[in-house]
């Protein structure tokens, strides 16, 4: 449980850290930093587990990925019991200023994240989630874990929790509820 408790705090301390040099994976059972160079390294995301009705609209399956993008590759998204993560690669809208809050070292507004209970919020981070070897969620399919439900669509990805927070993000627009 210690080396487990020891990422953790490594995790929580490289991500308030700019450079955008560490990319940090969660898959089914263990957390993973990986701390990039000159070459690039990865881990190979979760897989899925159960699949059943789609209750949130989607028509697909809903699966238990901890770790997915969009089939086109653009939109990657990192999914615990507590949050969801959505980065986006390429957009054609800005994100609002860059807050006081936000440390100037790190990115704002690369993603939006979102708790298992309350409303979503630009990230403020120095890392992303964007990872070409996470699996593909397919369009018309779903993603949940805890509270958290993610659909895929060819119009963008979509997120909410149970109290009714949520997201979508696309290439063309968000928004923020």
């Amino acid at each position: 449980m210690k080396p487990v408790m020891l990422i953790a705090g490594a995790v929580a301390l490289l991500a308030g850290c700019g450079g955008g040099g560490t990319t940090t994976v969660i898959n089914n059972t263990t957390t993973t930093t990986v701390q990039a160079s000159s070459s690039t390294s990865s881990t190979t995301p979760s897989t899925t587990t159960a699949t059943a009705t789609d209750s949130s609209g989607g028509s697909g399956p809903v699966v238990s990925l901890k770790a997915f993008q969009s089939p086109s590759g653009n939109i990657a998204c990192l999914i615990t019991p507590k949050f969801v993560r959505c980065d986006i690669s390429e957009r054609d809208w800005s994100p609002p200023p860059h807050p006081s809050s936000c440390p100037d070292e790190v990115d704002f507004g690369q993603g939006i994240q979102l708790p298992s209970s309350g409303s979503a919020e630009f990230v403020c981070a120095g890392d992303t989630v964007l990872n070409p070897q996470a699996e593909a969620l397919p369009y018309g399919s779903s993603s949940h874990v805890g509270s958290i439900t993610c659909t895929s669509a060819e119009s963008g990805m979509s997120c909410e929790n149970a109290g009714g927070g949520g997201f979508t993000l696309s290439r063309e627009a968000y928004n923020l509820n």
